[in-house]
């Protein structure tokens, strides 16, 4: 089973990221743990929770930057900051880089960090 469907099997499939309903990342099970860490390219042990913690943390941060940012990113810049978001882009033009990435940052404003660590999953099936 793929960590993303393993993600939707566990979170279900809903119509929108915002009707994802996982625990706390801190009472989310060793599965989900371990399909999330594979995702975000993260070694599982020892402490992926703190890890996931920190990293939410540090994207959050990025996304601000990078919204006010995000006309004036280089074709090598939007790559990066799509690559490192997990959201395909292979074949885009940097237009499209940049509507994927102003997408992104509005798909994911809101959510909190549980399904901010799944959205990848969500945000390139609905694209």
């Amino acid at each position: 089973m793929t960590n993303s469907a393993l993600l939707f099997e566990v979170v279900g499939n809903p119509a929108s990221v915002e009707g994802v309903h996982l625990p706390s990342l801190e009472n989310l099970s060793f599965d989900v743990l371990i399909a999330l860490s594979a995702i975000h390219s993260m070694y599982p042990l020892p402490g992926i929770r703190r890890r996931f913690q920190w990293r939410c943390k540090a994207m959050r941060q990025l996304d601000k930057v990078v919204a006010s940012k995000v006309n004036t990113l280089t074709a090598r810049q939007l790559y990066f900051h799509l690559f490192i978001r997990r959201i395909n882009n292979t074949g885009s033009t940097e237009a499209e880089m940049r509507r994927t990435l102003k997408s992104w940052l509005q798909f994911t404003k809101n959510l909190d960090d549980a399904a901010y660590l799944c959205a990848p999953v969500f945000f390139n099936k609905r694209t």
